[in-house]
């Protein structure tokens, strides 16, 4: 490391009240149990939306204290400058929202998207270095998984496919860049044991065949890449398990599903019926940022927080328009990851790995592309971790004032 421990808190303590302010939300929603009586108001403004909004408020002080002092430059990396101009995108969307649901709400989710994106890069711009920066990439998710945990506790049910995310993105996190030579084993160890405990504890498939994708992918990593031999071979021999031991592995997948359960995806395959019934009449624009996932009701169907699935819910949000700006985020990113892989940068490679299992999990909720919470924040603090201290730079410096 660079420089002592004290000597680091000495550096870093200007930027706290930023780290409080990112955090603070993320713990609203997660730790602290939102109740609501009536589900049937999908998209008011309440009394914790203003909370939020207040929160929000507040960063503009900070965020003008800062911002002069901020490297600017990485911001204008193709992936992340897309991923702003989807958001851009969802808060013109109340133009078009489903009929009943608030112009308010949809500014007002799509600006805390903005906002927390914005104030993601502000603290990883002040860390010192990538090395810092990476431990610190793993304590906030961490932080983040931990806090899921806590509110699963607080309501006594642990079955969830939200912490669990981020325990199985934590855990490869430490599996790869151990691998990578990036940290070592003895000093990350208890974030892995914790994070498959949560992930266990969880009972999620969705997150447990994520976990299970990133696996395969950590171990047919080499030093070139991926090794599509060795990915052929993987392949075989879980078609070899699907084909003679589906009944003990579905158990350890889907633990405590029945047939029926995992066949229907848990009544996910009906509901995304329904949304895509949504977005065939509204193919090129959507139903509203947030609002059109949350609008089941409208179209006969249960009330829903998300689409359960983040790709379905960058459609029925926002269309194909939305789906080809938010496609030049992720495409972009991942080819660049994939391709700074081949040439040996070991953060890539951890970065890549962590995408692999947010994307596998994105098929049954939306880890990316909906609204703020505990996983798009997860994807945004890869994202600018990844322009900022994994992309060749020219003059890339450091901001540590």
């Amino acid at each position: 490391m660079p420089q002592t421990i004290k000597e680091y808190w000495a550096k870093f303590r200007p930027s706290w009240l930023v780290l409080a302010l990112y955090l603070i939300p993320i713990l609203r929603q997660t730790a602290f149990y939102r109740i609501r009586e009536d589900a049937s108001d999908y998209t008011g403004i309440d009394g914790f939306a203003i909370l939020d909004i207040s929160i929000f408020m507040l960063c503009i002080p900070v965020f003008v204290h800062y911002w002069p002092k901020t490297n600017r430059n990485p911001l204008h990396h193709h992936c992340l400058t897309w991923w702003l101009y989807y958001y851009i995108f969802c808060m013109f969307s109340f133009l078009w929202r489903v009929p009943g649901s608030s112009a308010l709400y949809i500014l007002y989710r799509a600006g805390t998207m903005l906002i927390m994106t914005i104030y993601t890069y502000l603290i990883f711009a002040r860390f010192p270095s990538r090395e810092i920066a990476f431990r610190w990439l793993c304590n906030l998710i961490g932080l983040n998984m931990l806090s899921g945990f806590l509110k699963a506790l607080s309501v006594g049910h642990l079955h969830t496919n939200g912490y669990s995310v981020n325990a199985a993105v934590l855990a490869m996190l430490v599996l790869v860049s151990v691998k990578q030579d990036i940290i070592a084993w003895k000093e990350y160890k208890w974030y892995f044991y914790l994070a498959i405990i949560c992930l266990v504890c969880g009972t999620s498939g969705g997150s447990n065949v994520a976990f299970l994708a990133g696996l395969i992918f950590y171990f047919n990593l080499s030093k070139k890449g991926f090794n599509i031999g060795k990915f052929s071979i993987s392949l075989c021999i879980l078609l070899i398990i699907y084909h003679f031991f589906w009944d003990y592995a579905s158990q350890m997948l889907f633990p405590g599903k029945s047939v029926d359960a995992i066949e229907s995806g848990t009544g996910r395959i009906a509901l995304w019926e329904t949304y895509l019934y949504a977005w065939s009449k509204s193919p090129w624009v959507g139903w509203g940022f947030a609002v059109g996932e949350r609008s089941g009701a409208y179209w006969g169907f249960i009330y829903a927080l998300s689409a359960h699935n983040g790709f379905l819910s960058v459609l029925v949000n926002t269309g194909l328009i939305g789906m080809i700006i938010w496609g030049n985020f992720l495409v972009p990113m991942l080819y660049q990851a994939y391709n700074l892989m081949k040439q040996g940068n070991g953060y890539a490679t951890t970065i890549l790995v962590a995408m692999v299992v947010l994307l596998t999990n994105n098929l049954t909720i939306p880890t990316m592309g909906s609204h703020w919470g505990q996983l798009s924040c997860t994807v945004a603090m890869l994202l600018v971790f990844f322009v900022i201290f994994v992309l060749p730079q020219e003059d890339k410096q450091s901001n540590t004032v």
